[in-house]
């Protein structure tokens, strides 16, 4: 049930127009999975002034989004942000955000290890978020953070202390009129966003910050050549890593005419990029968030991160693939190398993969000629 306006603690503490800073930096995948709370935030307070704390990296995306009104860069602080560097930088900081003099600082980031210690230095009256137990200093307000809980259904606890709720879990993210500009730039000669599409495509990501979340490349080649021979999808390699596209690309038959574009993609191309593939076979990362907010078809492969964690939550057009009985699946650390030679990823076979993609296309392909029987039929009796 959503919140009415002025019905929770925000209003009834510091009126239609209190001011809140989010915190919410790390990686594109993380920012994505905050959206069901940050979208529900703005509509329970339409006339509060919100400002976004955020990582460099994830300015541009953050100012696709409506919801705020200022976007702070953090600065260089452990799991929060990659941002400037040095006391002096750090100091600057805090006085800005406390000038700012917000009522409330809402930690959307994690456990709180390390960012509930940046939100208690920003000014702010109120201070909530999640918190490790055992690991984290407390915040004026606050839920437990524990695992495995999906990243999105946490954050929307967070600000169910404030008395803001919703039944809205769908991830979002606004399209932009220059993502096709820039996806025709980064394709290679012949190819536009046009007739990208002549023939169906399968996106392959095989990169992720964390190695335990990096399946073999030489699985993710097998899977291309026999998605390609199975189901006549051509491979389009997506990532920032210029090397592992050349690995994969390599390995990868000359007859599926793959298309490598790690390296050459902004943040608008690779949305408009995934909103064009049939489907999208990637690493638990954030591309797989990515094609999650826009709708398209995917099959995760999960290692050292938890599916119910990180995973999307409806399996109608997702399929979640991983070792179900690694220890990194309940509360226990493993104790694998940072590698894809983790046990976890090692378990997951080719074969397992594959009988997910053909799962999902199966699926796609049923539901589809129901609605064109359905159509078909709607049109019969109008036309009576």
């Amino acid at each position: 049930m959503e919140c009415a306006e002025g019905n929770n603690l925000v209003h009834r503490l510091f009126g239609p127009r209190a001011r809140v800073l989010v915190l919410r930096g790390g990686y594109l995948g993380d920012f994505l999975a905050a959206t069901p709370a940050l979208r529900a935030l703005r509509q329970a307070l339409p006339m509060a002034r919100i400002g976004l704390i955020t990582s460099p990296a994830l300015v541009p995306l953050a100012r696709r989004y409506p919801w705020f009104d200022d976007i702070f860069i953090a600065p260089a602080w452990p799991g929060v942000s990659t941002g400037p560097s040095g006391e002096k930088a750090r100091r600057s900081f805090f006085e800005q955000m406390q000038a700012w003099q917000a009522d409330i600082a809402l930690q959307l980031n994690g456990g709180g290890e390390s960012s509930n210690a940046l939100v208690r230095q920003l000014g702010a009256r109120l201070t909530v978020g999640a918190r490790h137990p055992a690991t984290a200093p407390d915040l004026d307000l606050t839920v437990p953070y524990l695992k495995p809980q999906a990243v999105r259904f946490r954050l929307l606890d967070v600000i169910g202390l404030l008395g803001i709720s919703t039944t809205s879990i769908e991830l979002e993210l606004p399209g932009h009129p220059d993502d096709d500009r820039a996806l025709a730039a980064a394709l290679p000669e012949g190819l536009t966003p046009d007739n990208l599409t002549d023939w169906p495509l399968v996106g392959l990501h095989p990169g992720a910050h964390a190695g335990a979340r990096r399946w073999p490349i030489e699985r993710f080649a097998a899977v291309a050549n026999a998605a390609w021979r199975q189901f006549g999808l051509r491979p389009v390699i997506l990532g920032t890593e210029t090397e592992l596209g050349r690995a994969l690309r390599q390995r990868i038959t000359s007859t599926a005419h793959p298309i490598d574009l790690t390296g050459r993609t902004s943040l608008g191309a690779l949305v408009a990029l995934i909103r064009r593939l049939g489907v999208l076979i990637g690493n638990d990362s954030g591309p797989a968030h990515l094609a999650e907010a826009v709708g398209t078809p995917s099959v995760v492969i999960f290692g050292s991160g938890h599916p119910l964690d990180w995973g999307p939550p409806g399996q109608r057009v997702h399929r979640i693939v991983a070792d179900w009985s690694a220890p990194c699946r309940g509360l226990r650390q493993c104790g694998c190398p940072d590698d894809s030679s983790a046990c976890c990823l090692q378990a997951v076979s080719t074969v397992q993969v594959l009988e997910a993609l053909g799962s999902l296309l199966e699926a796609l392909r049923r539901e589809v000629c129901l609605q064109h029987l359905a159509g078909g039929r709607l049109g019969r009796l109008g036309g009576r």
